[in-house]
């Protein structure tokens, strides 16, 4: 009686493996690419909304304090005061960050109740700020202005 094998052969598994191996080569680059985009999106959408919270806490100047955000090492902190050192540290509220996309020390601070912007940046103080942001791995970018008035635009 003759017996009657059903599976794959070895060569069908090696050729197999084979065309899924190219399929992967082929798209690793971009799928690495779409992870570092994500990225980069995802601290834009993490510090234009608090730019926008800390330019709308200034109009409605419920505490009658300046309120601004600055870009620490690790970190964008929310916080009330004319400075980021003078801050009142008990309203403080910290947001993580990515640090290899942004330099850090950039404090962005909106007057009360006015919403008028103060940036410093590298120890120069200034009424408005264009900046644009690249990711140094694969060169995406946004840039980042805010005007006189405290218009944030991206």
């Amino acid at each position: 009686m003759k017996q009657s094998f059903s599976g794959f052969t070895l060569i069908e598994l090696i050729v197999v493996i084979g065309i899924f191996s190219m399929l992967l080569l082929v798209s690793l680059p971009f799928t690495l690419n779409s992870i570092v985009s994500a990225q980069l999106n995802r601290e834009r959408d993490t510090l234009i909304p608090l730019l926008q919270s800390a330019r709308d806490q200034s109009y409605a100047n419920l505490r009658g304090r300046d309120t601004g955000v600055k870009i620490n090492s690790s970190n964008y902190t929310l916080f009330e005061g004319t400075t980021y050192a003078s801050r009142d540290t008990s309203h403080d509220i910290v947001y993580p960050r990515s640090e290899q996309l942004f330099a850090s020390g950039t404090e962005f601070r909106f007057r009360a109740p006015d919403g008028v912007p103060t940036i410093v940046s590298g120890g120069v103080s200034k009424s408005s700020y264009s900046e644009n942001f690249v990711d140094p791995k694969t060169g995406r970018n946004f840039t980042l202005s805010i005007n006189q008035e405290g218009m944030i635009d991206w």
